[in-house]
């Protein structure tokens, strides 16, 4: 028989044996493998190679497991590269927890292959091995090294070196992965944080300062919001009293904060920064532009305006000082602190109005000492004051107004005010609900009724038309504004008697500051979706081609207001409307709501001049507007105390006090 019949009979009856040993005929198989193996040559090393792995498949199916391995070693004679044998060995070491046998041949294994991926995983696996079942760390190691030559890129291989040379404190060689880490790192903050790790290790291990100041450095450029680096950096710079260099490294952390929007960490920043130059660098033109800046990131914080305030007094800037410390009070009002230095400040600039009302605050803080109780006591008004001038326009948008008032809503509201009430007035006449009023009932401006004649005081100081005023019986809160035809207020029994005569003033300016033009379409308009729907009609038709949601409240007061619009509110609302258009369309009703309501306290008080009273009367107030509570309407007096707004009202009117003692 020639070589080629040799070599078909050989296929064939390896064929023969493949079927038998998938239909389970385990013993028929290996006859036949071995009937192969007779018919082979010692020259076709691959055949028989591959014959002796399948006989030692064969007998590991049997659990001759000693069989198994003479076959699988035996085909490695012939091929040592043969990695199915080698695989099997592998398989078996394993399994009998051979673990010395198992890493020698999945060794083999990876040095048959020239797969980089397959090899690193034989190596990843040999380091399992001596690390897990061993405790072989060094060993363990080596095999990572090998595995790192073939995948450099394999991030989760590259920890374990990092945990495996910590463990055996290879420091320098932690470093080092830790910089290949890096390399493959996908975000700002993953770098940050391995450079904070390697300057630790290098800081605190290897002992190597400019090193890891240098990695510090590196790990806050990679990621300004490195905090732990950020302590570290400054830590060690202080520890030396480096603060030029902490200065510079500030500074450079504001450009990349604001660079990248973080305007949270550039206003933390900015903050330290000034504190570094105040009390450490001696530097305060410096500190105080480190600060002005944390200012206008953070507008709202109180702490950073008092530090910046007292620089500035420093300086002798106390103009500037003063307008910092009064947007701390009104920031936070219940703290006495920012009242306390406006007294003094005021007093170096022989200011005695605003001094005597920064000693108001500290009374209704009660927090006042001997010198503000002097002045309070010097100047304390008994009775009516006597103004020398009323109010206008201007000087309640200037003076008076609370946090909240837009001009854009209240140029709309003016405007379509008349035209809206008009219209809601027919409709609550159609609707029999519009009150009735009582001509007999109605008092004379110029009688003799005293609660009366206080409201006519208050609407002349007020610069505000007077309303009609009915006496009536059971008004909640002594006074409410009337849905009717024209403008009237009904008074009630608790201020016809029993009220002094600058409490009575006080309820009167707080109730007449809703018959501002801007002011008085909330008394036909008082909640907020009645309110919204009335400023969404004046919008459209300011701006008839902006798309603006349309409920059907809308529709109908659009309608109702469009008959009687003139020409003039039409000009005026397509001018409030562009202006809104102009700056994004963006406005919050709710907040001009609650700013009409504070308004209204501050022109209370302004006329009332008793801090005490005010206070008093806010408490007893049980009436909700725009969720504005006893507490707020009490803060914004105190911030109103504190502001250069309520100093040029009172000086408008005339009544400052004297500015000698």
């Amino acid at each position: 028989m020639n070589d080629t019949t040799e070599a078909s009979d050989v296929d064939a009856i390896m064929h023969q044996a493949v079927v038998a040993r998938e239909l389970g005929d385990i013993d028929g198989a290996l006859g036949l493998y071995k009937r192969a193996l007779m018919l082979t040559v010692d020259d076709d090393v691959l055949d028989r190679a591959g014959i002796y792995v399948a006989l030692g498949d064969l007998k590991r199916a049997q659990g001759k497991l000693r069989e198994a391995d003479s076959n699988f070693e035996k085909a490695l004679a012939l091929m040592p590269a043969y990695a199915a044998a080698i695989r099997a060995i592998v398989e078996m070491a394993e399994a009998g927890a051979d673990w010395k046998r198992a890493v020698t041949y999945r060794g083999r294994l990876a040095e048959a292959t020239s797969d980089p991926t397959a090899k690193a995983a034989e190596y990843k696996a040999i380091a399992a091995i001596l690390g897990d079942r061993n405790n072989d760390v060094r060993g363990a190691v080596e095999a990572l090294e090998k595995a790192r030559d073939s995948a450099p890129a394999d991030r989760a291989l590259l920890e374990k070196l990092v945990g495996s040379y910590e463990k055996l404190q290879r420091w320098p060689k932690v470093v080092e992965t830790l910089d290949a880490m890096w390399s493959f790192c996908e975000t700002s903050a993953e770098r940050g944080a391995i450079r904070f790790t390697q300057a630790d290790i290098v800081l605190s291990r290897l002992r190597e300062e400019p090193r890891g100041l240098a990695m510090l450095d590196a790990a806050l450029e990679d990621d300004p919001s490195q905090e732990k680096a950020l302590a570290a950096l400054v830590a060690i710079r202080s520890r030396g009293s480096e603060w030029a260099e902490i200065e510079a490294l500030y500074a450079r952390l504001i450009n990349l904060h604001v660079a990248r929007g973080d305007a949270d960490r550039a206003f933390e920043i900015c903050k330290r920064l000034g504190l570094l130059r105040r009390d450490k660098l001696a530097d305060g033109p410096g500190a105080v532009d480190a600060l002005q800046g944390a200012v206008k990131l953070r507008p709202g914080d109180a702490e950073v305006r008092g530090a910046l305030a007292e620089l500035l007094v420093a300086r002798g800037d106390i103009g500037l000082a003063i307008s910092e410390y009064e947007q701390a009070a009104a920031l936070t009002p219940t703290r006495p602190h920012a009242f306390r230095r406006l007294f003094e400040l005021h007093g170096r600039a022989a200011d005695a109005d605003r001094s005597y009302l920064a000693a108001l605050a500290l009374e209704v803080l009660d927090a006042a000492e001997m010198d503000h109780d002097l002045i309070i006591n010097q100047f304390k008004p008994e009775g009516r004051m006597q103004p020398a001038a009323a109010l206008t326009a201007t000087d309640w948008d200037t003076t008076l107004r609370a946090s909240g008032y837009d001009l854009d809503v209240a140029a709309i509201l003016r405007a379509i005010g008349p035209a809206a009430i008009k219209a809601r007035v027919a409709e609550l006449s159609e609707q029999k609900k519009l009150v009735a009023l009582d001509p007999a009932k109605r008092q004379d401006a110029s009688g003799t009724v005293t609660a009366v004649r206080a409201f006519a005081w208050a609407a002349q100081v007020l610069g505000i038309a007077l309303p009609d005023l009915y006496v009536m019986d059971n008004v909640p809160g002594g006074c409410a504004a009337i849905q009717a035809g024209a403008p009237a207020t009904a008074v009630g029994p608790q201020l016809l008697s029993g009220l002094g005569m600058q409490e009575i003033i006080y309820v009167a300016a707080r109730h007449l500051a809703y018959y501002r033009p801007e002011h008085y379409p909330l008394v036909f308009f008082p909640t907020i979706v009645e309110f919204t729907q009335l400023f969404l009609t004046g919008l459209s038709l300011g701006l008839p081609d902006m798309p603006i949601p349309a409920n059907d409240g809308v529709k109908v007061l659009r309608a109702a207001v469009i008959r009687t619009l003139g020409d003039a509110e039409r000009e005026a609302l397509f001018e409030a409307a562009r202006s809104i258009e102009r700056k994004g369309g963006r406005v919050d009703l709710a907040a001009y709501i609650r700013g009409v309501e504070l308004t209204a306290h501050r022109a209370a008080f302004l006329l009332a001049g008793d801090a005490q009273l005010a206070v008093r009367r806010i408490a007893s107030e049980s009436r909700v507007i725009a969720d504005v509570t006893a507490d707020d309407r009490r803060g914004d007096l105190l911030a109103y105390l504190a502001s250069a707004g309520l100093a040029q009202a009172r000086a408008r009117l005339g009544v400052s006090v004297s500015s000698t003692r």
